[in-house]
């Protein structure tokens, strides 16, 4: 069980644009911290992940290093739960 005191974290694909960045907003509206990944460099959702206390990051998930990488950053802001 996690405390209600500790920040859930979500991580996100495709965050920067359509359905990710809908959830991206979603999860922060609702109290989440969110890592938003997108190969982008262009991010509209930059500013709606780091005020969740998340991080923005590029990445490509059908690399195994960066899917790691991205799990990682995650990790060092919250627990991570699988679901």
């Amino acid at each position: 069980m996690v405390s209600r005191l500790v920040k859930r974290v979500a991580i996100v694909t495709g965050s920067a644009s359509g359905i990710g960045l809908a959830t991206a907003r979603l999860a922060t509206e609702r109290g989440w911290a969110v890592v938003g990944i997108d190969v982008a460099r262009e991010r509209p959702d930059e500013e709606v992940v780091r005020a969740s206390g998340g991080a923005a990051l590029h990445a490509d998930v059908s690399s195994p290093d960066a899917v790691e990488a991205v799990v990682a950053e995650a990790a060092g802001i919250g627990p991570l739960q699988r679901g």
